[in-house]
């Protein structure tokens, strides 16, 4: 088998695992930065799909601008209307799938579960399985997450707005409510100055 069949075959392993949560998500899977925000936006609110207003356009850019490149991300909103929404657990898994070098919260609505989720210890997040009813994945992938997560050491997690904190091999960031600061060119220009700290630059 040749690296390309490989490499499809893993990204399609890793959709199936993302299944159950994918209302949730926008974005490319394998991607080097995840994006959650706590609140639908204006577009959400109208029904479209997670990701899909002009907040997912000035992601884009403000991450091509910070040397990430304008597609590497995938994106995780925490409520929905209509939707149960994402418990800390539940993001917890969808983190350790994605497995991201950067995680930029875009709200201070997000802080609290992101928070909770990054304080899982080890024990409590091979439990999480049994929250993905219907789900099917490989022994190979289901090891390769349980790795990753046993390498790190629980820990009590409590983000703080505009500070960027390295946990678990990940860089974490909660910016001051991305969407909203895109009306306002004083907020935006703090908002840009928080992002600055996930440049590939750091």
């Amino acid at each position: 088998m040749d690296i390309a069949n490989q490499n499809e075959q893993s990204l399609d392993a890793l959709r199936l695992q993302l299944h159950p949560y994918s209302a949730y998500l926008a974005g490319q899977p394998t991607a080097d930065v995840l994006i959650i925000k706590g609140q639908p936006g204006p577009a959400e609110l109208a029904g479209d799909a997670a990701f899909s207003g002009r907040d997912a356009i000035a992601i884009e850019a403000a991450l091509n601008a910070l040397g990430w490149g304008k597609s590497n991300w995938c994106g995780v909103i925490l409520a929905l209307p209509g939707e149960p929404g994402l418990s800390p657990e539940q993001l917890r898994w969808v983190i350790e799938i994605n497995d991201p070098t950067q995680i930029i919260v875009l709200d201070k609505t997000a802080q609290p579960c992101v928070s909770a989720a990054l304080s899982i210890g080890t024990v409590d997040l091979l439990d999480i399985k049994g929250l993905q009813s219907g789900i099917q994945s490989s022994d190979q992938n289901e090891a390769q997450v349980t790795t990753q997560a046993a390498s790190a050491k629980p820990q009590k997690t409590n983000l703080k707005l505009g500070e960027q904190v390295f946990i678990m091999g990940r860089h974490v960031l909660v910016v001051d409510d991305f969407e909203s600061s895109l009306d306002d060119d004083i907020a935006k220009q703090r908002v840009w100055a928080q992002l600055k700290l996930a440049s590939t630059d750091r």
